[in-house]
Order: structure tokens, then C-alpha cells, then sequence
């Protein structure tokens, strides 16, 4: 009797609890944010709780020093960060994203740019991390372009005047860290010893600090620009990221050098660790992780060899293993004299003369 009195309630009650828990796994792996749609009948910042607290719906954990964060994945380009950057872009096409899914946004054609405006709380620290996928160079014969540099990034103030900037060697295939110095023009550069190979996906990764910018790519840490006297700090009023290759136009033809894609634009507001960027860039590596190994100097002879503290010179084990691999995707191993050092070759007299790559592998103390 009491059943039939309350079967109304008891199944509106089991429909309650499953299109709960269908709500919190969409919500969960999709990643919504409610104010996509215009129809909500609730909407939250935080838990909900239901039943007295017997049940909890969990909103989607988010990064609050993440300000700004372009996928390409929705309808239309948009920050789908918290905190609503607005998103500037011109003739950017839908490619496809990392590892085939998703999208990415493809910059090939004339003025093509994604910009990034109404970022806030950004001061002495922020991060920007990126992945980038070089396409097709269109025209490397090209000889009065900014000494060959195409730009991939670039950070401006509120008054247009030019601060950080990327760009993209079309003859030695690798990345340059820029940052101007004084009041004349001129920029502190910093080149990456990593080489870009066309048709790969890599992730870039750029951290300010108070006292250093330091350029990573897939997780291994180029180097880093230490700010000095005459280095001319930004005032950060507005600032605003820009994307694109607008300027790498040939201005007689119109014709682009460079055809790229990015995908997964990240802006924190604070420094990235050094495990946050590994984490995220060992499935660029495939699976290898960025931290095991170091560059040390590229066609030195042996004596040039040396590796930081916690490092050695691997030895041929290591290199046959994963680090002649980890070399090559890095774009660290010449392709005319692919000779790499090991601990071996270090004590070898017949390799006297020989020139080649040093890279070191990391300490690893094993307990019985």
C-alpha cells in the first residue's frame, strides 16, 4: 500500500538520481561551461550539493591562474577559459588537432592571425604554452626578410609598441627568443638548439619570471634570457598575445612563407613548473620524458662535453635505448654526421679529431 502510494515519488526520484549522474559524467568529460547556453534553468560556480548533501554534483576543476585558453574544438574561436579574454582572428582555416583529434587552427593565408586581448593580472610572471605543427615553408630562397625570421608569437602593449617575440629560422629550422634592449630597437635574442622538424607537433613554452624568460620546447629547456639594466620591462596596461604571420608576407608578391598550425593556446598568470611543462609535453615525446636528458653542445669535439649537476655523458646503452631517438625528434642530431658522444667514445684515443653531439642523461640511484 505504501508503494503504491508513493510509486510516483520513488520514480521521480530514480529519474532525479540518473539524469544526475548522466549530467555529472557529460558535464565531467565534456567540460561545459554553462553559459554556452542560453536556456539553463541553473546555473553554479561550485558544488551542488542534492538530498541533504547525499548526492554531489562536481563542477569541472579549473586552473584560476589559467586566464586565457583556445582550443579551436568549439563552433567558433573563443576563450573557454573563466575569465573571458576576447579573441581577435582573421582567415585562420579548421585543420586538424594533436594526435587527430579535434581541431586546430591553420595560418597559411594572407594576414591570417589569432589575437588574444583583455588578459588580466598579468605583472612580472605569466606563462604562455602552445602546440605548434610547421606545415610547409613556401618560399625558402627568400633573403631580405628580417634575416630570414618568419614571427610565430609576438606580445604588445596596450599601445601597440612590440615587446616578446617568437620566430621561426626558415634556414636553421629552429626558434628565436626576442626581447628588446634600451630605447633603440634593438632586441636581446635567444636561439633555441632544438631544430623544428616540419610535419611534427611540438610544444612551445615561454615563462617569465622576475629575473628570467625561458624558452622550452616538448619540456626540455632551451635557455633563458636574464633581464639586465637596459633591458626595458613591459608596463603591462592592456597588454595583448598575438599569433600569426600577418607581417610574413612578401610585400612584393603577397605570398606567405610559412604555412603553421596551433592548438591548446594556454595563458597562465603565474610561473609553470618544471614538472607541470614535462608532464604535458611527454606525449609529444612518446612517452619519453623530457627531464631524463639534456643538450650539451652540438659538432664539439670531446673536450667541449660537459653535463650540469645530476647529469652524466650517457653512455651507449642509454643512447641505443630511447636517447638516439629523443635526439633525433628534438632535432638535435646532424643528419650529414649523426655522431653522437658516450662515455665510452670520451676515452676511445682512435676518436681523437672527431667532432659530434654531446648530450648528457640524468642520475638515476637505484635501491636495493
Amino acid at each position: 500500500m505504501i508503494i503504491k502510494t508513493y510509486k510516483y515519488q520513488i520514480i521521480f526520484i530514480l529519474v532525479a538520481f540518473v539524469g544526475v549522474f548522466a549530467f555529472q559524467d557529460f558535464v565531467s568529460h565534456e567540460n561545459i561551461n554553462l553559459k554556452d547556453f542560453n536556456n539553463c534553468d541553473i546555473e553554479v560556480q561550485n558544488n551542488l550539493c542534492l538530498f541533504n548533501g547525499d548526492l554531489v554534483v562536481n563542477t569541472p576543476e579549473v586552473d584560476s591562474s589559467l586566464i586565457a585558453l583556445v582550443s579551436f574544438d568549439k563552433s567558433r574561436i573563443m576563450d573557454e577559459s573563466l575569465s573571458k579574454a576576447t579573441i581577435y582572428n582573421k582567415n585562420i582555416q579548421e585543420s586538424t588537432g594533436l594526435k587527430g583529434y579535434g581541431r586546430s587552427g591553420r595560418l597559411s593565408k594572407k594576414e591570417s592571425f589569432l589575437q588574444i586581448h583583455n588578459l588580466p593580472k598579468i605583472e612580472q610572471e605569466y606563462s604562455i604554452q602552445f602546440s605548434l605543427f610547421i606545415h610547409q615553408i613556401f618560399k625558402e630562397d627568400v633573403t631580405s626578410f628580417d634575416d630570414k625570421k618568419i614571427r610565430i608569437l609576438q606580445k604588445f602593449h596596450s599601445d601597440d609598441k612590440k615587446n616578446l617575440k617568437l620566430t621561426f629560422g626558415l634556414d636553421s629550422k629552429r626558434l628565436f627568443l626576442s626581447l628588446p634592449v634600451g630605447t633603440d630597437a634593438t632586441f636581446k635574442t635567444l636561439e633555441s638548439f632544438s631544430r623544428i622538424q616540419l610535419r611534427k607537433w611540438v610544444q612551445i613554452t615561454i615563462v617569465k619570471s622576475d629575473d628570467k624568460i625561458k624558452l622550452y620546447i616538448n619540456g626540455s629547456l632551451e635557455g633563458y634570457i636574464s633581464p639586465s639594466d637596459k633591458f626595458t620591462y613591459e608596463i603591462e596596461q592592456n597588454p595583448f598575445i598575438s599569433f600569426g604571420n600577418q607581417l610574413a608576407v612578401d610585400k612584393s608578391t603577397d605570398e606567405n612563407f610559412l604555412d603553421y598550425l596551433i592548438d591548446d593556446v594556454r595563458v597562465y598568470n603565474r610561473v609553470l613548473q618544471s614538472h607541470e611543462i614535462f608532464a604535458k609535453s611527454e606525449q609529444f615525446l612518446g612517452g619519453t620524458s623530457s627531464d631524463f636528458y639534456r643538450f650539451s653542445c652540438r659538432n664539439c669535439p670531446r673536450t667541449q662535453v660537459a653535463c650540469p649537476q645530476d647529469y652524466h655523458i650517457c653512455n651507449s646503452f642509454e643512447i641505443l635505448s630511447q636517447g638516439f631517438q629523443y635526439a633525433r625528434s628534438m632535432g638535435w642530431v646532424d643528419p650529414i654526421s649523426p655522431f653522437i658522444w658516450t662515455s665510452e667514445g670520451m676515452i676511445n684515443s682512435k676518436l681523437d679529431g672527431q667532432v659530434g653531439l654531446g648530450m648528457c642523461c640524468k642520475d638515476i640511484v637505484y635501491q636495493g
